[in-house]
């Protein structure tokens, strides 16, 4: 697996985070039943999917060990 196959799943990662959360605060705007908006660890898989991207995608980058 190269560095870029890590790098498009981080990047899927974090983007799947961030669409989870705006879905859930557009949905939360638009019904109004609860006055506050959502939290970010409200959700247990925005920081969750949040956290797996960043270690993929830094996982990604080679090593100073040649």
């Amino acid at each position: 697996m190269g560095n870029d196959f890590y790098h498009k799943l981080g990047a899927a990662f974090l983007f799947a985070a961030a669409a989870i959360y705006t879905v859930e605060r557009l949905g939360n705007k638009m019904t109004g039943l609860q006055p506050e908006t959502p939290e970010f660890f409200a959700n247990v898989f925005v920081p969750v999917f949040c956290l797996i991207g960043v270690i993929i995608f830094v996982f990604g980058f080679p090593s100073g060990r040649r």
